[in-house]
Order: C-alpha cells, then sequence, then structure tokens
C-alpha cells in the first residue's frame, strides 16, 4: 500500500491528480541516493536517543507516577501515540543497548558524479 506523503500534498495539482513522473539523470539519481543515505543516518540518530530515553525513564520508574499505565511500553504506546509493538520494539531496542548488541546492516555508500 502507498502511503502519500507531504511532499506527495504539496506536489500535487489544483485538481487532485498527481505529477506525472519523469525519469532522472544518473546524478540525480545519485543525488536523491546521498539524500536517501542522509535522512537514514538522522533518523538511526533519533532512533539512539529516543532508546536512550526510553532507557533512562525505565530504569527510573518513572511510568509509577502515571496513573493507569502499567508498563514503560504502555506509557509509550499512549503518549507517544505508538503501537503496541513498536512500543515494545523500543524496549527490546533498550534491551540490546544495555547489553552492547548492535543490530547492524550493510552500509552502502552511493559514489557517483
Amino acid at each position: 500500500m502507498y502511503m502519500r506523503t507531504a511532499i506527495d500534498i504539496a506536489s500535487q495539482s489544483a485538481d487532485g491528480a498527481a505529477p506525472a513522473v519523469d525519469p532522472v539523470t544518473q546524478k540525480e539519481a545519485f543525488a536523491l541516493g546521498r539524500r536517501l543515505q542522509e535522512l537514514a543516518a538522522s533518523q538511526a540518530g533519533l532512533d539512539h536517543d529516543f532508546c536512550v530515553l526510553v532507557d533512562q525513564f525505565d530504569a527510573a520508574d518513572a511510568v509509577r507516577w502515571f496513573d493507569g499505565i502499567r508498563s514503560t511500553a504502555h506509557y509509550i504506546a499512549w503518549a507517544c501515540s505508538m503501537e503496541g509493538g513498536a512500543a515494545r520494539g523500543a524496549g527490546a531496542a533498550r534491551d540490546a543497548a544495555r547489553e552492547g548488541v548492535a543490530a547492524r546492516g550493510p552500509v552502502v555508500v552511493l559514489e557517483g558524479p
């Protein structure tokens, strides 16, 4: 399923039709690839900061101050509008970070014109 982004909505014509997608040059493709890498790196940094805060929240047992909230995952699901699976995933990432386990995928560096 395709999810419309703010970029899609902003580029939409007045009649609601999506703009035609033109093929890109090799130089443009590499520039787009570099932008993807930059955003992915930024997202990874934000994810790390989020997990550090989850760890601090959990270690401090901060959840005890929120009536009706049963766990850190429950708090994240409620306060951060994250589904239960994502909230539990943040906890799993926190636990892995505590144990020094890092999930790493391949690093791809695009080079080109």
